[in-house]
């Protein structure tokens, strides 16, 4: 009955809560992703043979106005058929990433009410470079066309 409220409470309805520890300046979630068959990425074959644990620590939202990280123990799958060996899909994190979804989205709710990206690397405890990450243009190429304007204007006694 209290890992219920804890999960309704910090809106982890996809995750197991083990304990929460609650820091004079942070706070840590020990939480797991419940055990179930899952798909073979490679044959697509269903497999609830546990091949390995691995806990890893994610960031997330703040709780009481303090960092929070959720030390997630993953689970590796082996599939029986082709011998793949996986980390089953969730919506939790993104693939190879140490930040939740979440985490991404309450930063860019942040910006959007044009709070500060130094104020918020520093309420969520992470560098300040991945706020500009998370707002960088990926786009390389050049565009198609490419105007210039030739007006020289008022420049003072320089040419243009």
């Amino acid at each position: 009955m209290l890992s219920n409220c804890i999960k309704n409470l910090l809106d982890l309805k996809d995750l197991n809560v083990k304990s929460v520890k609650n820091f004079k300046n942070s706070v840590e979630i020990y939480a797991e992703f419940p055990k179930s068959e899952h798909i073979c990425p490679c044959c697509g074959t269903l497999t609830s043979k546990i091949h390995d644990h691995y806990a890893q620590p994610i960031k997330d939202i703040p709780v009481q106005f303090k960092p929070t990280t959720i030390f997630l123990r993953k689970t590796r799958y082996e599939c029986k058929s082709c011998g793949k060996i996986f980390y089953p899909q969730n919506d939790f994190i993104a693939k190879y990433k140490r930040k939740s979804k979440r985490l991404i989205y309450f930063i860019v709710n942040q910006l959007k009410n044009n709070i500060a990206a130094s104020t918020i690397a520093k309420n969520v405890n992470i560098d300040a470079g991945f706020i500009s990450k998370i707002l960088s243009i990926t786009n390389t190429t050049l565009p198609r066309v490419l105007c210039i304007d030739e007006f020289k204007g008022n420049s003072g006694q320089y040419k243009y």
